[in-house]
């Protein structure tokens, strides 16, 4: 399918960008996991196979994270405290930090949000229908210093509308079809044909919601239909 058979629309995916702050999702489980991995990272060149154990111990880490936020991928309400009494967020700095709108998730493509977000997406009525909010505290690493509450976002709508043969992710092309997206403000939609539901879709009058605020670390990626 030819780019040119595809127009510009009015949504847009809603990411991170790459001045967001960066918090490692953390449980006892999680920072054990994490705790392995930075160990091997010490090892020399003269262990064998140290760098496949490097890797292993790394795919577990992110593997535990996944299935940790599992949940808040499957577009349905869920529990308050569905990801754990121990879960939280840590970041690494030094204090003051510069604490962003959005806040970008290690090993994982979910996002956190401000309260400054949550008030708009509430604005547009959209919390408790379509998406559900989840408050965890975000702590300094090493310090054990509260920053304060991030919301991390439960989608309640998803729909597969991604044309995946027009589309190429790696390029931030995303082409939807036309007859499939829903008359929604917002919903997630996947990436490409193997990918999850991994993509956040926002209608422009929500991207200028946002916008307003000024909304700080977010991206927003214009999406063309056909």
């Amino acid at each position: 399918m030819s780019r040119a058979s595809s127009f510009q629309s009015s949504l847009y995916v809603w990411k991170p960008s790459a001045s967001s702050m960066v918090a490692y999702p953390s449980t006892a489980e999680i920072d054990h996991r994490r705790a392995l991995y930075y160990e091997s990272s010490d090892y020399t060149g003269d262990i064998p196979n140290s760098a496949d154990l490097g890797g292993a111990l790394l795919a577990q880490w992110s593997h535990e994270v996944e299935r940790v936020l599992r949940p808040l991928q499957e577009f349905r309400w869920v529990r308050p405290d569905v990801l754990g009494n121990d879960f939280r967020l840590v970041v690494y700095g030094e204090i003051p930090l510069q604490i962003t709108d959005v806040i970008s998730l290690k090993h994982t493509k979910l996002f956190g949000i401000s309260e400054r977000v949550v008030e708009v997406l509430q604005r547009f009525g959209l919390i408790g229908r379509l998406v559900q909010t989840i408050p965890v505290p975000l702590y300094a690493g090493g310090e054990n210093h509260l920053l304060g509450t991030v919301y991390l976002m439960n989608p309640l709508l998803g729909l597969n509308c991604t044309d995946a043969e027009a589309s190429n992710w790696e390029e931030e092309r995303l082409v939807l079809h036309a007859g499939l997206v829903p008359h929604e403000v917002m919903f997630c939609t996947p990436s490409g044909q193997m990918a999850d539901f991994d993509l956040v879709i926002l209608h422009q009058e929500l991207k200028q919601g946002l916008e307003s605020i000024p909304i700080t670390g977010a991206r927003f990626i214009p999406v063309a239909v056909k």
